[in-house]
């Protein structure tokens, strides 16, 4: 459930509780590591870790339109990293982002040779 409650609720921040009813919940770091491709929940998942880190040559990709879904929570995080345009691109047209590309480091931290 951990990471369902992560995709959910999104990056730890300090000056907001991880529960806001009851404040009584600590934040742990989540880090997210792709070699070569991140399609899908693995796409999804870049989106909400605290810490990306890829390959120079990895991409990531949201293929979900081909099976008749919008793909998860990408609709309303992907447009925060990359803008509205490309995140419709992303998840209508399934553009793929290069992690070793201006709207790829948004999204990954650090890039690392493969």
């Amino acid at each position: 459930m951990g990471i369902v409650n992560k995709i959910y609720r999104g990056l730890a921040m300090p000056e907001h509780s991880a529960n806001e009813i009851l404040g009584q919940t600590k934040e742990k770091l989540w880090i997210a590591v792709v070699d070569q491709f991140a399609i899908g929940w693995g796409c999804q998942y870049h989106l909400v870790t605290d810490i990306n880190i890829a390959g120079d040559n990895a991409y990531l990709t949201l293929p979900a339109r081909r099976e008749g879904i919008i793909p998860g929570v990408a609709n309303m995080r992907l447009p925060r990293f990359v803008g509205d345009r490309m995140a419709r691109q992303a998840i209508m047209m399934e553009r793929r982002i290069e992690c070793d590309s201006d709207m790829g480091r948004r999204i990954c931290d650090e890039l690392v040779a493969s």
